[in-house]
Formats: structure tokens, sequence, C-alpha cells
């Protein structure tokens, strides 16, 4: 969307004013609410209000995992540790009963959440893949496809090959 792009380019005021404008013309553009939600939460803003259209993104799709994190990372920013967790937990198995493909984003928000409901085990496990997802984004295939976007099964099967993993330090990552 335009509040996307906006956002995207630090013209934050510019971003909200787009999104806004959208909202008049369709409140219940579910992805301008989930958008506008997960901008403000970047920015630390008017996280009621934020929490207020994530939820209602949620509520209109409860199986779209994208919205279930966008909510959950704005719980956390509330500090609402227990509910984000509920709901990073629900994305997680979501994408995962899909097969779909796990985002940066993704490891990145269920690593707070976990930490900060006393789980740094399993939050420790979550930066791991993050460490991964980005290695792999500064790596292109010879055919131009990111590392980050293929299964982390085939991810693992590259850092088999030694070309793949002469930089690679498996306890703190790229080196």
């Amino acid at each position: 969307t335009m509040g996307d792009l906006l956002h995207d380019l630090n013209r934050n005021a510019e971003a909200y004013a787009a999104y806004d404008s959208s909202l008049v013309y369709n409140p219940e553009n579910i992805l301008c609410l989930n958008n506008y939600a997960y901008s403000l939460s970047l920015d630390a803003r008017d996280l009621d209000k934020a929490a207020d259209m994530a939820r209602r993104a949620v509520q209109t799709e409860p199986q779209n995992s994208t919205y279930l994190d966008t909510y959950a990372w704005i719980l956390y920013k509330q500090q609402n540790y227990k509910k984000a967790k509920e709901y990073i937990d629900r994305a997680l198995s979501l994408t995962e009963e899909r097969g779909e493909e796990f985002t940066v984003d993704y490891y990145i928000h269920a690593g707070d959440i976990y930490f900060w409901n006393q789980l740094p085990e399993k939050a420790l496990e979550f930066v791991k893949e993050v460490t991964i997802c980005k290695f792999c984004e500064k790596n292109l295939t010879e055919n131009g496809k990111w590392y980050a976007t293929l299964p982390k099964a085939q991810i693992n099967q590259l850092m088999q090959d030694e070309k793949f993993r002469k930089d690679w330090d498996p306890m703190y990552g790229d080196r």
C-alpha cells in the first residue's frame, strides 16, 4: 500500500495520513489495518490504536499467520508477554502446518517474546534461526534466488557444502 511504501522511506507522517485515508475509504480494509498497526508498533507509537487495528484483522482472518504475528508483536510492545506468546505460537503453528516459509521477523518476534516469557533456551533457538536466515540472505544462488526464501531443510542441506560454510561459525553465525 502507499502507507507501507512511505513508511519504508521513513516518511511516517505521510504514511500515517495514507493509511488513514485508505481507512476512511474502506474502514474494513484488513490489510491496511494490519500494516498500519505494524508500522505504529515499529515506531512504538499509539500502541492501543495499533492493538485495536491488529485485533480487528485477527478477528476477521483468524487463520492469517501474518496478522497473528502483528498482533503478537504489538502485545509484546505493550508488555503483555503471556498473551503475545499465545498469538506468536498460533502464527508459528499455522505457518508450519501449511508448509509456508517463516519470515525473519517471525523468528525475531518469537525470540523476544519467548525471552520475556522466561524461556531463554527457546528464545535462543529462534535467534539462531534468524542468524541462519540473515547469513543466507547475503548469499545469492546462481539464478538469483534468495536463500532465506528456501525451506529450512534446503538451507540446512546447503550448509553441508563447504563453500557455503567457509565463513560460518555455528555458534555466532557469519564472521
